[in-house]
Order: C-alpha cells, then structure tokens, then sequence
C-alpha cells in the first residue's frame, strides 16, 4: 500500500473516531427536514404526535428527540456547532446565556410564529441592541414553577385544613373553610400533628415525600429560601457575591442601614441558620429513603397516602396524572420565613430556540407555526398542564391541581426567579450540595459547600 493511501486511510479513521467522539448522536441524516430536541421527556409521545399530524399536512418530517441527560446531550451539541434545529433550553439557565453570547442561537424577533405567543412573555427573555430595541433568542411557550403538591383528601379527612390546628381563627380559613399552612411555623405545628397520628396509629404519613435521587426537584425550595430570608433577589446575591471570600455563611449583610444577616451564637449567621435548619426540618419529616428515592418514588408515596407533600415542579404533573391517583391533588406555595412572603420560584418551561446552522429554515419556521398554533397547543397543554403563553389555548378548568399557584406567576410579592441564573456555574453543583446537606444535616459539609461554589464565582468575576 502506496504511503500516499496509507495517509488517506488513517486521517479518514481520524475523522470517523472525532466525529463519533463529539457524539454518534449528531449525526446528520436525510431522512427528516427538523430536528426538534426536548428534555420534557414525559411529554415525548405528545410531541411525536404533533410531528406525525403536522408530516400528514405539510409532507415536513420531524424527528422528536429527548433522550437522559439531554442538558448534557444538547451543551455539547451547540457548543460543537452541531445543533439540533430547534431545541429546548431554558431561558433561566446558564447554558442559554453562554449559547446567546456566543452566537449560537438564531434571532427569532421576526418568525411569523410570534403572533401566536404573548408578546409580555416574549419580553420577558428579550435582548436589547444598541438602540434599545428587543430582540427574541428564545419562544416562551409555557411557563414552570417549583412548588408544592400535597394531598387535598388526606389534608381534609384528618383535620389538618383546620385553622385551629394552626392557632388561626374560622375568619382566617379560605371561601372553603380551609387553612393551608403559610409560614414555616405553621409547617411546623403540621408536622407535630402528623407525627403524632401516625404514632397513634390514624395515619401511615410523613409530612413530606422527597426525591433525593432527582435534586432538581428540590433545590428550587433551596434558592428560594435565600431569596425570602434575604428580603429579595438582588440582596441575596450581594449576600453571595459581594462577601469576602470563605465567608458565605458568616458574613453580616447591611443594605440601606438595615441588617440582613447577623453572626449568631453557633458562628454562622442568621441567614445561613434559617435556611439550613428549614432544610434539616423538611429531611427530618421526610420518608425513610428519601435520599435515594427516585421521582416516581415519590410520587407514589403522595398518591398512595404514605406522604402528603411532594415538593416538586409544576412540570410533574403529567407524571402524577400518569399514576391515577384516587385522591385530589392540589398546590400551594413554599411557606414564608414571614407572614406574607409564601412563594413559587418559576421560568420558563417549554422555551424553543432554534440553532443558528438550522439547514432546512423553511420547514423550521412551518413547523413553528403549527405548534404554536392555538389547535395544535391545545394537544400539548391538556396533558402538560403548565400556565402557556400561547394565544387561544383554552385553559380554564383543565388543572385544578394547580389553581394555588397560577396566579403567583405574575404577583412580584409571591414569586421570585431562579437566581442561579446570575451564576457562572449554573445550578448542578447546587441542586447536588442541597441534597448532600439534607441527607448529612451538617451545617459545617454545606458551609464549605457553599463557599467552594461561591469562591470560583468570585475568582471568575474578578477575572472578567
């Protein structure tokens, strides 16, 4: 063999291990005209049958994908410049900032699609040029939040909807009578009333059903924490941010002649105790395997009375529906660290961004068009759920398990944001050290935690 085929052969098995090395899945085919990429993989069946009606009417295939660890998968597909066409990423993560300062997301301002989305859901991810005009890098179609599930049936069939139980008065009770927990104080007296029952043998519950195994679902109650301890959004991350370094955890924050956070008698400040010992709370009236539980875990602990609330978000509500439970489901919001500051922590839930490489734009934009059309939408939120922003769905009465929290979306005194999305870091390592500390319960294990994440947030904003 000539030294000249011998090259020819070598750099073409270079080639083939480089490109599967970059990931077998990015290869492209000819076989469809879209790529459409989600990580709703609960809502996979309902998107390939929108993708097969909308083949029967255009002659566009598309092919659905939502494979495990899609916020991997899709990272390092646009960082490789071999993205899917359109794909779902979350407008609150720092993934989507890093794709939208690199350039590698398409300006979606002028799609036609946009007259279907409201325009104050659009504006609310908006980029501003120069001029000071929006520009759209992604399509907010619906809208998540991290809450609580809980019971409805078991909460009223033991009592617990009493505001007695709670040292409140009938005149404190809802339309209904009922009294649903508003502060953590109140979860407290809860949980000494659960405890007790079950004790006594009338109920086989914990107060809260976790899923260790799946922090994601529990981090959002972490972050939000700070953020109603911290009296808001832009102090917390003064608290993190502006503190010397090492000393997140120990550190007095005085903001307008007010102190936020105090040192307390154990060394650690105010803040850093009230959010710890909220989370140790919720672990220790959590079910025995709540460190390794799974998602379905959980949720089957709430359907099948063993636990009464699931923290989680709104985005589980196919799972739950999917499980058939025989008793009423129903949300309510994080309790508050005072009376009135009970919140949902939420984003942007199905937000489509389409890759700057699309090949087929043609097909892409039809296909924007028909899903977020008001018939076609209509499919996808009577199984989803989540509060959509597209035009014409018609929503009413279809999820009374959220009706708690759907009009917290936009009141600013019961809704705060992710706040991870300020970091450089993302939010990985944080939804991993929350449920490392609720399973250990050591302030010292999450004080280094913490400091070792908030130290290299520091460092990099010094480099920038």
């Amino acid at each position: 063999m000539s030294k000249l085929l011998k090259r020819l052969c070598l750099f073409c098995i270079v080639t083939c291990l480089v490109t599967t090395t970059v990931g077998c899945n990015f290869i492209k085919s000819d076989d469809y005209d879209v790529d459409f990429f989600v990580e709703k993989f609960e809502m996979l069946d309902t998107f390939k049958a929108i993708a097969a009606d909308f083949k029967k009417e255009t002659g566009y295939k598309v092919k659905v994908e939502s494979p495990s660890k899609a916020a991997t998968i899709i990272n390092d597909r646009v960082r490789n410049d071999v993205a899917p066409d359109i794909f779902q990423v979350y407008p609150g993560q720092t993934a989507y900032n890093i794709f939208q300062k690199e350039g590698k997301l398409m300006d979606v301002t002028n799609l036609s699609c946009n007259k279907n989305i409201d325009k104050g859901a659009l504006d609310m991810y908006a980029v501003k040029d120069n001029r000071g005009k929006n520009h759209y890098y992604t399509l907010p179609l619906s809208f998540s939040c991290e809450t609580l599930y809980y019971n409805e049936t078991l909460l009223h069939k033991y009592g617990y909807d009493k505001p007695g139980l709670y040292g409140k008065t009938e005149n404190e009770a809802d339309k209904n009578g009922q009294y649903l927990p508003k502060t953590w104080e109140d979860m407290g007296r809860l949980a000494d009333k659960v405890n007790s029952d079950r004790k006594a043998g009338i109920n086989k519950l914990s107060l809260f059903a976790l899923s260790g195994s799946d922090p994601y679902l529990i981090h959002g109650m972490h972050e939000a924490l700070w953020q109603q301890v911290l009296t808001s959004t832009e102090d917390t991350n003064k608290y993190f941010l502006n503190s010397p370094k090492g000393k997140v955890g120990k550190y007095e924050l005085e903001v307008s002649g007010k102190k936020l956070s105090n040192i307390e008698s154990n060394g650690y400040d105010s803040a850093f105790n009230k959010v710890s010992d909220i989370l140790t709370f919720v672990a220790d009236n959590s079910q025995n395997n709540y460190g390794t539980a799974k998602a379905a875990d959980a949720i089957t602990a709430l359907i099948k009375e063993e636990g009464l609330i699931f923290p989680a978000g709104t985005f589980s509500l196919p799972l739950i529906r999917q499980a058939k439970p025989k008793d009423e489901i129903r949300t309510m919001p994080f309790p508050g660290t005072t009376d009135n500051n009970a919140t949902i922590i939420s984003t942007a839930d199905l937000a489509l961004s389409v890759s700057k490489q699309a090949k087929n734009i043609k097909a892409v934009k039809a296909f924007l068009n028909y899903l977020t059309s008001a018939k076609v939408f209509q499919k996808y939120y009577d199984v989803d759920g989540n509060k959509t922003s597209v035009k014409g769905v018609n929503t009413k009465g279809k999820t009374p398990e959220l009706e708690g929290i759907e009009k917290l979306y936009t009141d600013p005194k019961h809704h705060v944001p992710w706040i991870h999305q300020y970091w450089k870091q993302g939010e990985s390592q944080i939804q991993t050290l929350t449920i490392n500390f609720m399973i250990t319960k050591n302030k010292k294990d999450l004080y280094n935690s913490l400091n070792q994440y908030f130290d290299v947030e520091k460092r990099m904003a010094d480099e920038n």
